[in-house]
Protein backbone atom coordinates (compact mmCIF):
# COMPACT_ATOMS: atom_id res chain seq x y z
CA UNK A 1 0.00 0.00 0.00
CA UNK A 2 1.40 3.89 -0.90
CA UNK A 3 0.31 5.69 2.14
CA UNK A 4 2.52 8.41 4.02
CA UNK A 5 1.31 8.79 8.17
CA UNK A 6 1.95 12.52 9.76
CA UNK A 7 0.95 14.39 12.34
CA UNK A 8 0.17 18.30 11.90
CA UNK A 9 0.74 19.58 14.74
CA UNK A 10 2.96 17.14 17.19
CA UNK A 11 2.88 17.46 21.01
CA UNK A 12 0.05 19.84 20.67
CA UNK A 13 -2.70 17.92 18.97
CA UNK A 14 -3.10 13.73 18.53
CA UNK A 15 -4.65 13.98 15.33
CA UNK A 16 -2.74 11.27 12.85
CA UNK A 17 -3.11 12.20 9.40
CA UNK A 18 -2.81 9.34 6.36
CA UNK A 19 -2.72 9.86 2.99
CA UNK A 20 -3.13 7.00 0.35
CA UNK A 21 -1.88 7.49 -3.18
CA UNK A 22 -4.22 5.92 -5.93
CA UNK A 23 -3.12 5.32 -9.59
CA UNK A 24 -5.67 5.01 -12.23
CA UNK A 25 -8.04 7.23 -10.93
CA UNK A 26 -11.92 7.92 -12.17
CA UNK A 27 -14.05 10.50 -11.85
CA UNK A 28 -17.50 9.48 -10.59
CA UNK A 29 -18.62 12.67 -9.92
CA UNK A 30 -18.79 16.33 -7.80
CA UNK A 31 -16.99 16.66 -4.84
CA UNK A 32 -19.82 15.15 -1.69
CA UNK A 33 -18.77 18.27 0.42
CA UNK A 34 -17.25 21.25 -1.91
CA UNK A 35 -16.89 23.19 1.18
CA UNK A 36 -14.24 21.15 2.12
CA UNK A 37 -11.58 22.47 -0.57
CA UNK A 38 -11.21 25.95 -1.76
CA UNK A 39 -10.26 24.71 -5.06
CA UNK A 40 -10.33 20.97 -6.66
CA UNK A 41 -9.53 19.56 -10.60
CA UNK A 42 -7.18 17.12 -11.66
CA UNK A 43 -3.67 18.35 -12.64
CA UNK A 44 -0.82 16.63 -14.93
CA UNK A 45 1.64 14.56 -12.26
CA UNK A 46 4.44 16.75 -13.96
CA UNK A 47 3.25 19.91 -13.27
CA UNK A 48 2.81 19.30 -9.14
CA UNK A 49 6.60 20.54 -8.61
CA UNK A 50 5.72 23.56 -10.33
CA UNK A 51 2.91 24.00 -8.48
CA UNK A 52 4.28 23.95 -4.76
CA UNK A 53 7.29 26.49 -6.51
CA UNK A 54 4.50 28.80 -7.10
CA UNK A 55 2.82 28.55 -3.96
CA UNK A 56 -0.68 27.13 -5.66
CA UNK A 57 -0.05 23.82 -3.33
CA UNK A 58 0.91 25.73 -0.26
CA UNK A 59 -1.08 23.10 2.67
CA UNK A 60 1.21 21.15 4.98
CA UNK A 61 -0.60 17.36 4.54
CA UNK A 62 -0.30 18.10 0.52
CA UNK A 63 3.45 19.10 0.48
CA UNK A 64 4.07 16.12 2.52
CA UNK A 65 2.29 13.52 0.36
CA UNK A 66 3.38 15.10 -2.93
CA UNK A 67 6.90 15.37 -2.18
CA UNK A 68 7.06 12.15 -1.25
CA UNK A 69 5.32 10.81 -3.96
CA UNK A 70 8.00 12.95 -6.29
CA UNK A 71 10.73 11.15 -4.15
CA UNK A 72 9.86 7.74 -5.00
CA UNK A 73 9.53 8.58 -8.59
CA UNK A 74 13.12 9.30 -8.43
CA UNK A 75 14.02 6.16 -6.49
Amino acid sequence: MNAITFWPMPGMVDAEHIVYVGRNPERVGAPANPSEAARVEWVPLGSIAGLIDSADIWDAGSLLALSRMLMKGRE
